[in-house]
């Protein structure tokens, strides 16, 4: 990840919210798939992680959507790096707010505000959930054994030139890092 932090912000309300809603989308998240991992088999753990990321989705969806409507994709120079809270929001959310703010996370790429890479990762999800290939392979499944593998890719012969030209390694390593995990 890349970090102002060293610079002041011009909005630290902002990035302050930014900061706690993070906080409530990824910590419950992690404690999932720990438990996962483990093989937790203690149903009320992985209900209670489960009800709480939902709920937690649910009100960050509604603060994070007014703020891409009033006031658009937070800058860099606004509120640092943590306008990353504002994608991972988005991209646990619907198809239809997907698509809906794809836009904005687009011109924030192209701006510099937000990582490439992470717009490859939603715009890869919104295609196969649309039911088409993607282009990047960010998206898949595992299969039989655990491993990962990615979902139809748009071009296999063009996916690693795509995926450098947004910051991503080639896909066979991708593959393997996900493996690892």
């Amino acid at each position: 990840m890349f970090s102002l932090s060293g610079y002041a912000q011009s909005n630290p309300a902002l990035k302050a919210e930014l900061e706690r809603i993070m906080e409530s989308d990824q910590v419950p998240r992690n404690e999932y798939v720990a438990a996962l991992r483990a093989q937790h088999r203690d149903s009320v753990l992985i209900d209670r992680l489960v009800k709480t990321i939902l709920h937690n989705d649910s009100v960050n969806t509604v603060r994070v959507t007014e703020i891409l409507d009033t006031h658009g994709f937070p800058t860099l120079a606004e509120v640092g790096d943590i306008n990353i809270a504002v994608w991972a929001v988005i991209q646990h959310s619907d198809i239809a707010l997907i698509d809906k703010y794809m836009p904005q996370f687009l011109d924030a790429a192209k701006n510099g505000d937000l990582p490439k890479r992470y717009v490859a990762t939603m715009y890869d999800r919104c295609e196969v959930w649309h039911g088409r290939p993607q282009k990047y392979g960010t998206q898949g499944t595992m299969d039989e054994n655990g491993a990962f593998v990615p979902s139809d890719l748009l071009d296999p012969a063009r996916v690693d030139e795509w995926r450098a030209e947004m910051g991503l390694p080639p896909l066979e390593e991708y593959i393997r890092q996900m493996n690892r995990k």
